[in-house]
């Protein structure tokens, strides 16, 4: 998300996502959350934004990637169980790469 606040993309497939420290000292020190979100920035500087969030991970509260829906009006996925770190040996990565295809196609390109 940072990257689109400054550069135009074509689109994010945002996965596991968050925008606070969540309370982590790693991450805290990493400076990442220091400065604001540039909401308006992140979602006019690309075509389209997915969304894929659990309500029950037990790292990242579904309060995370809800206000980072709310933020950049973007399609949202919540059904997935679990942590998404799981995702991607679990048979809800497969709904990732379809929606990821309907995005990216020879139209789109165009």
């Amino acid at each position: 998300m940072r990257y689109a606040e400054k550069t135009k993309i074509f689109g994010s497939v945002l996965i596991g996502v968050y925008y606070t420290h969540l309370g982590i000292e790693n991450e805290k020190l990493s400076g990442y959350f220091d400065s604001d979100w540039q909401w308006d920035a992140i979602k006019n500087n690309q075509h389209w934004i997915i969304e894929f969030a659990s309500t029950d991970d037990p790292w990242i509260p579904i309060e995370e990637p809800r206000m980072i829906h709310q933020k950049l009006d973007n399609r949202m996925n919540s059904q997935i169980k679990g942590t998404l770190a799981a995702t991607i040996i679990s048979p809800h990565f497969r709904n990732v790469l379809l929606a990821l295809k309907r995005k990216i196609n020879y139209k789109n390109l165009l």
